[in-house]
């Protein structure tokens, strides 16, 4: 990783530690420039230590991918939570000079290669969303909140530009998978999943009417829990869902083939945003991944993380770009939340409802299924899966979801 260093082996927190207490914070702040520049692709000069990490441009995966190299760099556990919004550079060397000079170091860090099951470690029942995995996007306002759920991968950094849109009396809370920021794993089963959500959102609102969204898997886990607070008694305003794919959750078991080859662009497009088109849209990675996810299919999520890191090692180019440990985390936890969409229920709930499609093959409305009892407000775009959040659409999309709050609240 650093040059002069590589010769002799020395590791870095060992480089650290050798360093005179004065001249450790300046070593430091080099190294993590080093990482930040490599995630960014970027030229270390650029990097400045008094920025916030996004406003250098890091996103939340490109931040998870600094975490897994700032873990294996200096073999520690570096928690999510210190690199939260506002967090700079100087931030980052405070924490980890504290740890390190401390004696606090944690040995081998962290293991975030799981996709994060809660297979053999206790069950869904022992799990909770904590409150870290609510993310302030919008804060201010006096309205009630609207909570965005996140879609299969667990992050929500695609929802930042909704929320920059609505109007500024509307608070926005984001809701993160769990397998970034505790212990014991995802969850299992949806049902257990859409409960604990449902008792985050209460936590975080006991009282008045509830706003949610969500966009794909996000979009089948509101509705969920939409249905779960109707049966606590607690009334949902309004329920917005953006391509909510509810044809995956009903396919039949004939059709589960077509499923996964469609989940494998799915992935495609996750993974080739955050890593280059250029080496993962080869004709020979979308063969291999075919097999790949059929493979995956039906596996505990112990073997499909043991496939998955096989698969990766027979491919070391994709080492030259990015570590294969991100790309291994970014794969389970996708491929989990898409496997757990097919046991979504989709029992129709009281809330009104806009949806809006586009009009890829699995976009349709299920027949004999209809999402709500209540109002149902349907919009059907030619766009497809990814498309709404592009640069192109986002805009208005941001400002339908600003008016059919609006409407919910008259």
């Amino acid at each position: 990783i650093f040059p002069e260093h590589t010769v002799i082996g020395v590791p870095a927190r060992e480089i650290l530690l050798d360093a005179s207490p004065g001249a450790r914070r300046g070593l430091l702040t080099t190294m993590l420039k080093e990482e930040v520049a490599k995630v960014l692709r970027s030229s270390p000069s650029k990097i400045r230590e008094d920025r916030p990490l996004t406003q250098l441009g890091l996103d939340s995966l490109m931040t998870f991918e600094l975490l897994m190299r700032l873990e294996s760099l200096f073999e520690l556990s570096v928690p999510p939570t210190k690199m939260k919004e506002g967090t700079t550079l100087a931030d980052v060397a405070m924490h980890l000079l504290e740890t390190i000079s401390g004696g606090q170091v944690e040995s081998g860090g962290s293991d975030r290669s799981s996709s994060g099951s809660a297979e053999d470690k206790g069950g869904d029942a022992a799990l909770t969303l904590p409150d870290r995995c609510l993310v302030d996007l919008k804060k201010s306002g006096t309205r009630e909140p609207v909570f965005m759920i996140h879609p299969a991968g667990g992050l929500v950094a695609l929802y930042d530009g909704i929320a920059a849109r609505l109007p500024e009396d509307r608070p926005v809370v984001a809701l993160q998978s769990r397998v970034f920021f505790a212990e014991g794993g995802e969850f299992d089963e949806f049902e257990a999943m859409a409960a604990a959500y449902a008792d985050a959102i209460t936590l975080r609102q006991p009282k008045g009417d509830l706003h949610l969204f969500g966009f794909s898997f996000g979009a089948l886990l509101a509705h969920a829990i939409t249905r779960i607070m109707e049966e606590r008694g607690r009334k949902v305003a309004w329920l917005g869902m953006v391509d909510p794919l509810e044809a995956v959750a009903t396919v039949s078991e004939e059709r589960s083939a077509e499923v996964y080859r469609w989940h494998i662009d799915d992935i495609l497009v996750l993974l080739g945003e955050m890593f280059g088109d250029e080496v993962l849209l080869d004709a020979s990675i979308r063969e291999d991944l075919q097999d790949l996810v059929v493979d995956l299919a039906g596996a505990s999520a112990k073997a499909r993380d043991a496939r998955v890191r096989r698969w990766l090692k027979e491919r070391p180019k994709l080492a030259e770009i990015v570590d294969p440990r991100a790309i291994e985390f970014a794969l389970s936890v996708h491929l989990h939340h898409a496997l757990l969409a097919h046991s979504a229920t989709l029992d129709a709930v009281k809330a009104p409802v806009s949806v809006w499609r586009g009009t890829h093959e699995w976009a349709a409305a299920v027949e004999g299924k209809p999402l709500t009892q209540g109002e149902l407000r349907e919009t059907i775009q030619d766009l497809g899966h990814f498309e709404f959040f592009g640069p192109d659409h986002l805009l208005k999309l941001a400002d339908d979801v600003s008016t059919a709050l609006d409407q919910s609240s008259s």
